[in-house]
C-alpha cells in the first residue's frame, strides 16, 4: 500500500495524508474475475483515493506510477483495476495514464443506505476492468537527420 503526504497535504499539518491507494497481487482472470479459464496471479491496482481539496495536484497520477514501478519490480507486465462504471473522474484519470478498458462486471456490490433495519446494505453496480500493458516498448533510436 502507499500512501502520499509530507508536504503534498492543503492543510497546515505537513504529516496529514492527500492519497492513498493498495496494490496486491490476486489470482484473477485478464478480464479481473476470481474464475475462469486465464486465472493467474495479477497485480490488482485497489481503492485509488485522493482527498477532493487536493485533487489537480498530480497526486493521483503519481501513485498510479508508484504502483506501476512496484508491478515490474515484483516482475509483472501488466496491472489491472477495477472501477463503477459511473466514477466519470477515475476513468479519465486512468485513461489518461494509459490504461484500457477490457471488461465490463455487473456482480461486484457496492454500498448503500437503508439495508437491513436502516443500516448498510449493497447494491449491484456496473464496474470496468481496465488494464495498462507495463512491459517496455521497442527503443527507438532518435531521428539525428
Amino acid at each position: 500500500n502507499a500512501a502520499v503526504s509530507n508536504g503534498l497535504s492543503p492543510s497546515t499539518s505537513p504529516s496529514s495524508v492527500v492519497g492513498c491507494v493498495g496494490l496486491e497481487v490476486v489470482p484473477v482472470t485478464l478480464d479481473g474475475k476470481p474464475q475462469g479459464e486465464d486465472v493467474q496471479p495479477r497485480p490488482l491496482l485497489e481503492f485509488l483515493a485522493v482527498d477532493p481539496s487536493a485533487r489537480g495536484r498530480g497526486i493521483g497520477k503519481s501513485l498510479l506510477k508508484q504502483c506501476e514501478a512496484k508491478a515490474r519490480e515484483w516482475g509483472y507486465d501488466e496491472i489491472l483495476l477495477q472501477v463503477a462504471a459511473d466514477n466519470d473522474i477515475a476513468i479519465n484519470l486512468y485513461k489518461k495514464a494509459g490504461y484500457s478498458v477490457i471488461a465490463e462486471d455487473n456482480t461486484i456490490l457496492r454500498p448503500k443506505e437503508g439495508g437491513l433495519f436502516g443500516g448498510m446494505g449493497f447494491e449491484p453496480a456496473l464496474h470496468l476492468c481496465l488494464r495498462k500493458d507495463l512491459s517496455p516498448g521497442p527503443f527507438l533510436f532518435p531521428k539525428l537527420f
